[in-house]
């Protein structure tokens, strides 16, 4: 941003980073514990200290830059207090509840961080986040038989439309458990499927919105966090590029200029 500043073209990185919370554990099925855990991780000083500022706040399972979300709801505000009242409330003291924070191995040196930032969080709250990686395989079968207590996932926007994620995790019980979600409201599940066939945008629209209301600020299903900022640098010979639309990682330019 210094040396290059006059070459960066940025575009944001359409998709999610977010915390997923297995409703089996015996702590994470209690909603207020998943509420505290959100409140307890200081999501804007992931953005700064371990980003550089090149990502943004996500408060939607329908994230930024996708048709349906919306953009005046929040969720877990960073409240450690409010967290420490709630896990109080649940009737559990300091170091009563500990689980297996579970992490890919060959995730990014940035993500990695994150998983440590989050463990010390949720540490100062009183609850033990153990951080065990695995490798590629190792954690997808894991994943995938349902047996993950809690992890973070990301995903990125094959196109645009709220039913790429909602439904990916939300459509039904085997979408669930095979990411160790487990999400136990059947009739949500039911709504989510149903809503790719509602013909009314505006309807459809409305359904999404109150899932996602629903889906992350009523049963804290999960913790979303951020979607990131993706920089292209270009060379002396490009006067000008547009980036996909979804700021894939993979090279894909809608509209190059050459001088």
């Amino acid at each position: 941003k210094t040396q290059y500043a006059d070459k960066i073209v940025s575009t944001p990185d359409v998709g999610l980073t977010f915390i997923i919370m297995n409703e089996n554990n015996q702590y994470l099925k209690d909603v207020n514990v998943r509420k505290a855990i959100g409140m307890a991780i200081d999501i804007d000083s992931i953005i700064k200290n371990i980003y550089n500022g090149n990502a943004k706040r996500e408060y939607c399972l329908i994230p930024s830059g996708v048709w349906g979300h919306n953009g005046e709801q929040t969720s877990f505000p960073y409240d450690p207090d409010q967290a420490r009242k709630l896990l109080q409330e649940a009737g559990y003291k300091d170091g009563d509840i500990t689980f297996e924070f579970s992490m890919d191995s060959t995730m990014d040196s940035n993500i990695q961080l994150v998983y440590q930032f989050i463990s010390q969080e949720l540490k100062k709250v009183g609850i033990n986040a153990n951080i065990k990686a695995y490798d590629k395989a190792s954690y997808l079968a894991k994943r995938n038989a349902s047996e993950m207590d809690c992890f973070i996932a990301r995903w990125g926007m094959d196109y645009n439309d709220p039913a790429n994620i909602m439904f990916t995790f939300f459509g039904n019980a085997q979408n669930s458990a095979i990411r160790s979600e487990n999400y136990p409201n059947t009739e949500v599940m039911a709504r989510v499927a149903a809503a790719s066939a509602i013909v009314d945008d505006a309807e459809r629209e409305k359904e999404y919105q109150a899932l996602d209301e629903k889906i992350i600020v009523e049963d804290a299903a999960w913790v979303p966090m951020y979607s990131t900022l993706h920089l292209y640098c270009i060379g002396d010979p490009v006067q000008s590029f547009t980036p996909q639309w979804a700021g894939f990682t993979d090279f894909f330019a809608t509209d190059v200029v050459m001088k």
